[in-house]
């Protein structure tokens, strides 16, 4: 590293005993780790952040990127991603001013211009995959041994792709890993509530082709098993969870992570003009268990505000953030699955998508053999003792 690691030791002596507000408290737990870095993606982290403090935006930007240009998967990679992530908001002052104006004014309940908030959300999203064709979402590697234990015979399909980077995941997984997908022999399926957004994921995807559905009732049964994902829509796409049932069963294997009530009740609230509910995680394994399917625990924890803190219902409950597999395999899949799973080289993977996350994300064919009750969820998201 010469001379680059000797004027960032000598900056980090200097500045040691920053505190990095800029990037939230959470984030700073993570940094105040690394109190002497002797890598390079650590030296040129701790620099993004000693920078970024200092409203040295530009130099914090780029020295987030270089971390990254060493190792997108770094177990710290997602501070540097969301400094680098705001320092472009902060860059570009009509962008800001757009942030601050929507937030301030609660802006985002105009669909049109909620659409067009999240369209610069996203983009920026999909921007790390295309800048980083190596850089990963941990949850996606289960979705990519899923497609593979399939052959070349599933489909894949996203609940609220937006703009559906969810084919960039898969890609880059393929990039990373070599294990042989075809992402042209997959058939794509994306559901979005959103035209303006769908049409968008077309016009970035243009040589894929998509189907696109605005509701997930409309997607017509196919002849192939299906893989699919979901990152918190199950909260405003269905009803109830007899409905949420109803469309994972339409899967072979579903990720999703999803935000649950620890009680009896669903609890309903809205938040960017969206109704929304908080199911029971208690109500919603009694019905998938009891609709046939195998419920696959991959990580539950309390879920978190940006600023650290526990994220609550209005009942003052705290709210339960699950990642998990379902799936209704045959024998002989999901032992390929599994395969498949301790032949991949983790040693470059990382929990990318957790920086900001109490615990690591497992990525593991140990999860494939049990079938976790309520009980054991919530004792895993508050280990006995804990408040």
């Amino acid at each position: 590293m010469g001379t680059l690691d000797q004027g960032l030791r000598a900056m980090i002596a200097e500045r040691g005993n920053l505190h990095c507000t800029y990037v939230g408290a959470p984030l700073m737990q993570v940094v105040s780790q690394v109190e002497q870095p002797a890598d390079a993606f650590s030296l040129h982290l701790y620099a993004a952040a000693a920078f970024a403090t200092l409203g040295e935006v530009a130099r914090a930007m780029d020295h987030a990127e270089a971390a990254l240009d060493t190792n997108p998967n770094h177990v710290h990679s997602q501070i540097a991603f969301r400094i680098r992530n705001d320092a472009l908001w902060r860059l570009d002052p009509a962008r800001f001013q757009f942030r601050a104006e929507s937030i301030s004014t609660k802006a985002w309940t105009d669909e049109e211009y909620y659409s067009f908030y999240q369209l610069i959300n996203y983009k920026d999203q999909l921007s790390l995959y295309r800048r980083f064709p190596a850089y990963i979402e941990p949850l996606f590697v289960y979705v990519y041994a899923a497609l593979l234990a399939l052959g070349q015979h599933g489909e894949f399909t996203e609940l609220g792709g937006s703009l559906f980077d969810a084919w960039d995941k898969l890609r880059n997984c393929e990039n990373l890993f070599g294990m042989g997908l075809d992402l042209k022999q997959v058939p794509m399926t994306n559901i979005e509530r959103s035209s303006f957004l769908a049409e968008m994921a077309r016009l970035v995807h243009l040589d894929v082709e998509i189907r696109t559905y605005n509701d997930w009732r409309d997607v017509p049964a196919l002849d192939s098993p299906r893989v699919s994902f979901s990152r918190g829509v199950g909260s405003y796409a269905f009803a109830n969870c007899a409905e949420f049932a109803e469309w994972l069963l339409q899967s072979r294997v579903t990720v999703l992570r999803e935000e649950f009530a620890c009680g009896e009740d669903d609890e309903v609230g809205a938040s960017s003009g969206m109704r929304y509910i908080n199911f029971s995680l208690s109500r919603f394994l009694d019905t998938v268990n009891g609709a046939g399917l195998h419920v696959r625990p991959i990580l539950t924890q309390p879920a978190s505000n940006w600023d650290g803190s526990p994220r609550k219902n209005a009942s003052g409950s705290t709210i339960m953030a699950t990642y998990l597999v379902t799936e209704q395999l045959q024998a002989d899949e999901r032992a390929f699955l599994c395969r498949t799973l301790d032949s991949l080289d983790l040693s470059s993977c990382c929990d990318a998508m957790n920086g900001m996350q109490m615990k690591p994300l497992p990525i593991s064919s140990a999860i494939f053999s049990k079938q976790s009750s309520y009980q054991d969820l919530a004792e895993d998201a508050w280990p006995v003792g804990s408040p």
